[in-house]
């Protein structure tokens, strides 16, 4: 058919086709419709969509002002690319599934995949109001059916998800016991209080820019595939297929020690810094200055969102302690230069080398007698880090800031 449209209209480029809100009937085709307009839009991208369930003052039939705006909003940023040169940013589009997957033989995890690109938050519940003002809470678990025919009732909503949670372009399920079928049904919408206000409120599958995913009907859930059991980071799916279970995630390097506030990885892929097992805010390259003493390892992610297991922790140890060390440093904060003073004439300072946030040497000064006076007027502002060596081979590390 829709060759037939390229050839009776060979000046259109594009169709964009919204996939319908749900309404207050259970008629069987209305479900039928929605997957068909879900599955039109993946065909060869002449047929672009988005999900219109989510979409604000629906009141069963027609939206309000606001709902047009919204709709307007989010058609002109999937346009903006076609036609006004908008570089292609695929949380523009409501996200598509590609499969459903179980990550074990006991059938109590399963995955939803998206498509690539997609950044999946976690569904919450939503707090509504009835006709009548009262309360009505709606949990992310009433918006699964496990099913295989017919419309969804109340009876067929899957009671027994203990959890769910977003990562990357997928969605992870934690269920208390196997499902009856493995078929999946998503539909937010439907509900038998239709007195709700408004009308299909959530909660709903979004994407970061809060694009609602495509609802979809009797989808197979895949059986499980044998993999290694493990879960070094902790997000209680196996590691090797947690965030990509088609594609082979990459294999962490070991840090590597540049200097006593350096670690660095081999690797061009962005890394996830963690100090503690907590990660870094902000730490996203493949060079860490350490300045806080802890337990450091690094995660890579690779550009499709697969991410590694975490390295081997690298343990720092950070001597300075007013009581132990053999000199002092004022004053700190610095402005044009700072003063190194040696406490004891019996364990000089012998050797100073500082370096700046990057990691890049910028004094290196041996052979010291006597106290040492260092001009900064030069240096621009921000966090340093000196090393300090003694005659008896001690060393010692500080924090220096430059206002």
């Amino acid at each position: 058919m829709v060759e037939y449209v390229k050839i009776e209209y060979p000046s259109l480029k594009k169709i964009y086709l919204p996939q319908i809100n749900a309404t207050s009937g259970n008629e069987v085709n209305q479900e039928i419709l929605r997957n068909d307009q879900r599955n039109v839009t993946s065909v060869d991208g002449f047929i672009k969509g988005f999900a219109t369930i989510g979409t604000s003052g629906f009141d069963g039939v027609h939206y309000n002002t606001q709902g047009y705006n919204q709709s307007g909003l989010e058609l002109y940023r999937i346009l903006a690319e076609d036609f006004y040169g908008r570089p292609h940013n695929q949380l523009n589009y409501s996200p598509n599934i590609t499969q459903i997957q179980y990550l074990n033989n006991q059938k109590t995890k399963f995955f939803i995949e998206f498509d690539k690109g997609q950044k999946i938050i976690t569904p919450k519940d939503t707090l509504l109001k009835d006709k009548n003002g009262l309360d009505v809470l709606k949990k992310p678990f009433d918006s699964f059916y496990f099913k295989d025919s017919g419309f969804p009732t109340e009876s067929s909503k899957e009671e027994n998800i203990k959890k769910i949670y977003g990562k990357n372009n997928y969605l992870y399920f934690e269920l208390n016991s196997a499902p009856t079928k493995d078929i999946l049904t998503y539909l937010p919408a439907y509900s038998s209080e239709i007195n709700l206000i408004p009308i299909c409120s959530g909660p709903f599958i979004k994407n970061e820019l809060g694009m609602r995913a495509f609802s979809f009907v009797n989808e197979k859930i895949k059986n499980y595939l044998p993999i290694k059991e493990n879960d070094l980071d902790g997000d209680l799916i196996p590691d090797d297929v947690d965030d990509c279970p088609s594609i082979v995630n990459p294999t962490i390097s070991d840090i590597i020690v540049e200097n006593d506030f350096t670690l660095t990885i081999n690797s061009t892929l962005k890394s996830i810094w963690y100090l503690n097992g907590i990660p870094i805010e902000g730490e996203n390259k493949n060079k860490l200055i350490t300045y806080k003493p802890g337990e450091y390892s690094v995660q890579l992610i690779s550009d499709n969102g697969c991410s590694s297991l975490k390295s081997k922790t690298y343990n720092k140890i950070i001597l300075g302690k007013k009581e132990e060390v053999e000199f002092d440093v004022f004053p700190n904060p610095i402005s044009n230069q700072f003063l190194i003073r040696n406490r004891t004439s019996s364990d000089l300072l012998e050797k100073v080398i500082i370096y700046d946030i990057l990691g890049k040497e910028v004094l290196n000064i041996h052979s010291i007698s006597g106290d040492l006076l260092i001009n900064a007027e030069n240096w621009p502002t921000g966090k340093y880090f000196l090393n300090g060596y003694t005659s008896t081979e001690k060393k010692y590390h500080f924090q220096i800031i430059k206002e």
